[in-house]
């Protein structure tokens, strides 16, 4: 049974990170102490990329607890390229895109959707047990 927590809207600048984190002590007791570590990660890298490549606009942070998963969406106005990982290799002088590698090896899943009014949503899954 999923139970989304309200949507956090967040001002597009340097406090928008640390607001975010803040608002995952609305979920804290329904993760181990790991798996919240892991989502405070998540979500400063996902708002802070937000904060740093969208146009601009409010963020809007959602966060939903599901019977396995803590989902995980940060949407904003979007940006004009699409965010991917950087791998090694050619790829590895680039200066931006690093990040996504962590969300890629902290969550299960992750992706990009954006909709018909432009706005562009980052989401990623951190598989969750009970806490302890």
């Amino acid at each position: 049974m999923p139970a989304a927590t309200p949507p956090t809207n967040l001002v597009q600048d340097a406090r928008a990170p640390a607001e975010a984190r803040r608002a995952l002590d609305s979920v804290a007791a329904e993760l181990s102490v790991e798996q919240l570590s892991d989502a405070r990660i998540l979500v400063n890298e996902l708002v802070t990329n937000s904060v740093r490549h969208a146009g601009p606009g409010v963020i809007e942070l959602m966060l939903e607890l599901t019977a396995t998963h803590l989902v995980i969406a940060v949407t904003d106005a979007g940006a004009v390229a699409v965010p991917v990982v950087v791998h090694d290799g050619f790829e590895a002088a680039v200066p931006h895109g690093w990040g996504l590698r962590l969300v890629e090896s902290l969550s299960e899943s992750w992706g990009v959707r954006d909709d018909a009014a432009g706005r562009r949503t980052v989401w990623c899954e951190v598989r969750r047990v009970a806490a302890l």
